[in-house]
């Protein structure tokens, strides 16, 4: 997804190939997007006993961009 993005918004202010997803990833404090291996723990405890008393949670996976 990340190339077909990057090719787009780069073309108009004319960055280098990966310009665009450098910028972005600078802006989250983790230092870089989440991909889908770092959704596997979030989805695997909510599924587990270990998760038993927790009730209507969110679990933000979002390398610390959390929206205020």
């Amino acid at each position: 997804m990340w190339v077909k993005v990057d090719r787009q918004f780069g073309e108009n202010p004319g960055k280098k190939a990966g310009g665009v997803k450098e910028e972005f990833d600078k802006m989250v404090p983790y230092g870089r997007f989440g991909v889908v291996e770092d959704m596997t723990g979030a989805a695997v405890f909510p599924a587990s006993e270990d998760s038993e008393y927790m009730v209507a949670q969110t679990l933000n996976v979002c390398g610390g961009n959390v929206p205020s």
